[in-house]
């Protein structure tokens, strides 16, 4: 979800890192405060742990994962991509899936993801957030522990894991596939319905433009929990540097100002490549002058845009919601959510043991190798 936040706690630790209050200044008061209203929330959100200022500067948003499916399943199952979709709430996922599943063509109606990648970082890593707020973030704010296994992780796990065990919604080969697999079997018309990362449009650019243009995919806002949230926000960033022992600190200071520059002239430039993320990289804009209709008129051809609707489900399910979560930056956070939990949790979707039984046994495995 979040590039940035992700790698860079291990070098705030070792103070290689400037705090974005040391650099700020060297960017314009209009870019500061363009991108005020999501930076406002990094600090406290991504860095709780070290004293709550920002390191990184965001130059892109995403949403929580949007919902992806095939309007051409839909309508071949009887229903209206208007009205039936997306669903909102986990329970009425299940019975449009159901629907897709047994009136649609496709074979499987909500395709969910297994790999090590994928597992804990795509709706997984949303659902606890859209139930507990900040009950559902991985880590407590100050970083002293995980929470796991608490209720927003097992209730959200719980149901992600009986998509394929209870309800047999996604393809056996679930364990072994990526969300980009999972994309591919819409493409292939083998699933009708899942739940992705809004870069997905892009992929979709990428791999089936023809079916893109003429409207077989349809994009969705993830559904708002009991937290008024809708999951986990982020995006990618840029960080500054400290000058290294022995460097020359006005030749670096020079340096720093002429790369905020052309960072200012490129990155955040609203008219270029603020406006074009979606089909490049797949991000949203962080400034808040572009708009729908600066994305659309930045393309050549806003067909694709148009038929998804990916513009207007993106922008619903990253500014509804009551508060913005994004995740900690913390040294030990990619080992918890990338090492210690997938294995435990493809072990519920292969049926060996309960999605709440894989959180408490990777929970314990985390505070055994970080909190105790």
């Amino acid at each position: 979800m979040d590039q940035v936040a992700g790698q860079v706690g291990p070098f705030v630790e070792l103070e290689i890192i400037k705090p974005f209050s040391d650099y700020s200044s060297l960017f314009s008061d209009d870019l500061i405060e363009q991108t005020s209203w999501f930076m406002d929330n990094v600090g406290s959100q991504t860095y709780s742990g070290f004293g709550g200022n920002a390191y990184e500067f965001k130059f892109s948003t995403e949403s929580p994962r949007l919902f992806l499916a095939r309007r051409d399943h839909i309508e071949e199952a009887g229903l209206d991509p208007e009205q039936d979709f997306p669903p909102t709430s986990f329970q009425e996922s299940i019975e449009l899936g159901q629907t897709l599943q047994e009136d649609g063509p496709g074979d499987f109606g909500f395709q969910i993801y297994g790999t090590d990648s994928d597992v804990t970082d795509t709706c997984t890593e949303d659902w606890p957030i859209a139930r507990g707020g900040s009950a559902g973030k991985f880590l407590n704010e100050d970083w002293s522990d995980t929470k796991i296994d608490n209720d927003a992780f097992k209730t959200s796990y719980e149901n992600f894991v009986s998509i394929l065990t209870e309800h047999e919604l996604s393809s056996p080969g679930t364990v072994s596939m990526s969300d980009e697999d999972a994309t591919q079997a819409l493409i292939r018309g083998d699933a009708s319905m899942t739940q992705v990362p809004s870069a997905t449009y892009a992929d979709l650019l990428s791999n089936a433009e023809q079916q893109v243009m003429n409207g077989n995919f349809v994009f969705g806002p993830a559904w708002r929990g009991d937290s008024g949230a809708r999951g986990m926000s982020g995006g990618d960033g840029i960080t500054f540097v400290n000058p290294p022992d022995g460097a020359n600190q006005d030749e670096w200071q020079r340096a720093q100002e002429a790369a905020a520059d052309l960072l200012e002239n490129y990155l955040y430039f609203s008219d270029d490549f603020q406006a074009r993320m979606f089909s490049t990289i797949g991000g949203g804009p962080i400034r808040e002058d572009v708009g729908p209709e600066d994305i659309k008129g930045a393309v050549e051809d806003p067909t694709g845009y148009n038929q998804t609707n990916i513009i207007d489900a993106f922008n619903t399910c990253l500014q509804d919601q009551d508060q913005y979560f994004l995740q900690a930056a913390a040294p030990m956070f990619g080992q918890i959510q990338y090492e210690i939990m997938p294995g435990y949790i493809q072990q519920a979707l292969q049926g060996q043991m309960s999605a709440s039984e894989a959180l408490d046994q990777a929970a314990q495995e985390a505070r055994n190798q970080f909190f105790n």
